[in-house]
């Protein structure tokens, strides 16, 4: 045993620890059911009955370095239930809780936020621009990653290198339930997916079918180059 990590302002229920990537001596933390602004939705509420509805929030600690005071990565955009997946969206009996659906993978360079809740139903241009992207609500629990440049969030930067969407953006899809980064190579997890070929992603023909997309480092960002 080597060291024990919080997050600065523990809160009731946000199930801190949810998620976690590792890369030398960081260490990336999901704190799934987490306000933007810090403050548990109902830090009264039993958790037998408490549905959290928080942005999601990432702690990004250096082991290295004073474990007191992580970086605080809060998406944008972020709004309440990106980081949960409402128990509709499983398939799950009604009575239970929302689940905490946040993903990580880290490097030297990349943080890596999956958010499979995330709402909108719009891809960013071949620009790489997101505003427009971002700000859409059109899709329920479509998902979305970020990109965060390790470098670029070091010095105070927290806006994402990337705003991720799956080029066949559905409704339900929950893209960024699970992701990988390896070297140049970043693969996303969509458990929801309703394709049944890769050659055809448009064809919803068969329900929570799930995919992987492969997306490879180009030039500085992630390009999308294949449907699994």
């Amino acid at each position: 045993f080597q060291a024990y990590l919080a997050a600065p302002n523990p809160l009731p229920h946000v199930r801190f620890g949810q998620a976690l990537a590792l890369s030398g001596t960081s260490v990336a933390v999901a704190s799934p059911f987490e306000s933007a602004a810090g403050v548990a939705d109902d830090p009264r509420g039993a958790p037998s009955s408490y549905v959290p509805n928080g942005e999601g929030v990432t702690y990004l600690f250096d082991l290295a370095r004073d474990r007191s005071a992580p970086l605080r990565v809060v998406a944008p955009n972020a709004e309440p239930g990106d980081a949960q997946v409402p128990p509709s969206e499983l398939h799950l009996e009604s009575g239970l809780t929302n689940q905490p659906a946040l993903s990580l993978a880290l490097d030297d360079a990349f943080l890596i936020v999956g958010a499979d809740g995330e709402d909108s139903g719009l891809v960013p241009g071949d620009d790489g621009a997101a505003d427009a992207a971002e700000a859409n609500n059109d899709a329920t629990d479509a998902g979305a990653v970020y990109v965060y440049a390790r470098r670029e969030l070091e010095q105070g930067n927290w806006t994402p290198q990337q705003y991720l969407k799956a080029p066949n953006v559905g409704a339900g899809d929950l893209f960024g339930a699970s992701v990988a980064l390896s070297g140049s190579r970043l693969v996303i997890g969509a458990p929801g997916e309703d394709s049944s070929d890769a050659a055809a992603p448009a064809q919803d023909t068969t329900k929570d079918s799930g995919a992987v997309y492969f997306y490879e480092l180009e030039n500085g960002r992630f390009v999308f180059r294949q449907l699994l």
